[in-house]
């Protein structure tokens, strides 16, 4: 017995699983359910009944959790973060922008007008749940740069992956009044 299934099976299961996290809501799920939710995916037969034939029957629940329900994760999390982030940032800081460099996760824009304005946006991906590990990304990448020396003004967007939860307007708000402090602003996606 292999550790794994070949590929044309892997798909297969891959897929089936994906579609049962996306109608479970499998992001938003707690520990206790997503532990059910795992379980739940090794009794079904086309699931863990196609598995066992590869894979040694106690080894499916960690396949399906670390080869395919952490990729499933990693895949929304990707998706959610493509977006425009040229119209987000002229909605946000009502100012034209190109991209002009990246570091660590981390993006800068300057303004169409840089030469005139000197204008700077530095845009940092996280979550919601963890968007200090995001700012501080976007300070240190801040730090480091020589543009920061010249620049007029450095505007901070933080792209945070709400990780398909609903987000408690409370909770935005404060967000909201803690990055007004460094003059920071945040987009959140994915709720």
């Amino acid at each position: 017995m292999t550790n794994r299934p070949p590929k044309n099976i892997s798909d297969v299961v891959k897929a089936t699983i994906y579609k049962a996290a996306d109608d479970a809501k499998y992001m938003a799920m707690s520990r206790v359910d997503s532990g059910q939710f795992m379980d739940g995916l090794v009794k079904r037969k086309d699931i863990g009944g196609v598995l066992e034939d590869y894979i040694a029957k106690q080894q499916i629940r960690h396949y399906i959790k670390d080869g395919v329900l952490n990729r499933y994760t990693k895949d929304k999390a990707r998706d959610a973060y493509k977006l425009n982030l040229e119209a987000i940032i002229k909605s946000e800081f009502s100012f034209d922008v190109s991209k002009s460099g990246n570091g660590s996760g981390v993006v800068l824009y300057r303004s169409q007008q840089c030469t005139v304005d000197g204008k700077y946006v530095v845009v940092a991906q996280g979550t919601f749940l963890k968007w200090e590990t995001a700012l501080r990304k976007a300070l240190c990448f801040i730090a480091a740069a020589p543009f920061a020396q010249n620049a007029k003004s450095i505007q901070i967007l933080l792209v945070l992956y709400a990780q398909e939860k609903v987000i408690p307007p409370a909770d935005k708000k404060l967000l909201d009044n803690a990055l007004k402090v460094c003059g920071a602003k945040a987009h959140i996606v994915g709720e």
